[in-house]
């Protein structure tokens, strides 16, 4: 492979790991809506309309790695389901998904901290 197509591919790479930072949130097709659960697993809120999970969908994606659940996340105050069941600091910004190895853990951008804020503990 020529030089400046090895240059070109790294690129390509390197560029869609910071356009895709995040984790990429689906949630299950058979579900119409999205859980919201607090620290206590009570149910506060259920995300119907598919505006308000795309928005979360993007703010999940956008979000940047910081490290793994071994340094990071150690207090959860909410638990979102998608089709996989994610943790989240509301304070700190860091969420990632619920298991029982060590996974990578993200930090929600602080504008995008501001906006899943209020889409999270909105008050009806």
């Amino acid at each position: 492979m020529p030089h400046s197509k090895i240059v070109l591919l790294l690129l390509v790479v390197s560029f869609s790991d910071v356009v895709f930072a995040g984790p990429k949130v689906v949630p299950h097709p058979k579900v119409r809506f999205v859980t919201v659960r607090n620290d206590k697993f009570a149910v506060i809120r259920e995300l119907k309309d598919p505006k308000v999970i795309k928005s979360v969908q993007d703010i999940f994606l956008r979000a940047k790695k910081t490290g793994d659940t071994k340094a990071h996340l150690k207090k959860v105050t909410h638990m979102i389901d998608f089709s996989d069941r994610w943790l989240v600091d509301i304070h700190s910004g860091e969420i990632t998904v619920l298991s029982k190895t060590r996974v990578a853990v993200y930090r929600i951008e602080p504008k995008d901290l501001v906006e899943f804020k209020k889409i999270i503990i909105h008050k009806a």
